[in-house]
């Protein structure tokens, strides 16, 4: 026969968590972290397709200003071909260095289109594609009183399964 259960006994059981207990609990906190690890890669993914749209449309507020800048003289112009790296150089030393950088690059990601037409099989995602316009569409190259760059597009690709290319166009299109 077993004698009555002290009060010493039952703390000397309660010592020490048992082997089921800890295996439930490592069991658990390892289902939340592969849960977790799963959404890790499209979060990142996510992010960084917000920063291409936040940078797009930051170089279209600043192709933008310039614009504004200009609007009191004989003819106002969004930058041409021709004189895009001037443009880019203003850009990069005037606090909008970030905005030109896409995701993952280290330096300048915004490059000058050699043509007027559709450029998405051009872009990629690790860079942006300025596309000036003249008044009768075609690419701007050089801009005069006779043939301002009256519009802009700015072409990014955004990262997914399946990318997809998007445009950011000048608000003053005429």
């Amino acid at each position: 026969m077993v004698g009555p259960i002290t009060f010493r006994n039952s703390i000397e059981r309660a010592r020490g968590f048992t082997i089921v207990e800890l295996s439930i609990v490592i069991a658990i906190i390892g289902s939340l972290a592969a849960i977790s690890f799963a959404y890790i890669p499209s979060a990142l993914t996510n992010a960084r397709n917000s920063e291409r749209i936040s940078d797009t449309k930051s170089l279209a507020r600043y192709f933008e200003q310039r614009y504004r800048e200009q609007a009191s003289s004989a003819y106002p112009s969004y930058p041409s071909t021709s004189s895009f790296s001037t443009e880019m150089n203003l850009l990069m030393n005037g606090g909008l260095k970030e905005a030109a950088i896409a995701p993952r690059q280290t330096t300048n990601s915004v490059t000058v289109a050699a043509s007027n037409g559709d450029l998405s099989a051009v872009v990629t995602a690790q860079g942006y594609i300025y596309q000036p316009f003249s008044p009768d569409g075609t690419l701007c190259t050089a801009s005069s009183a006779n043939s301002p760059c009256t519009r802009f597009k700015i072409w990014y690709m955004t990262e997914a399964t399946t990318p997809v290319v998007r445009v950011v166009e000048s608000r003053y299109q005429q």
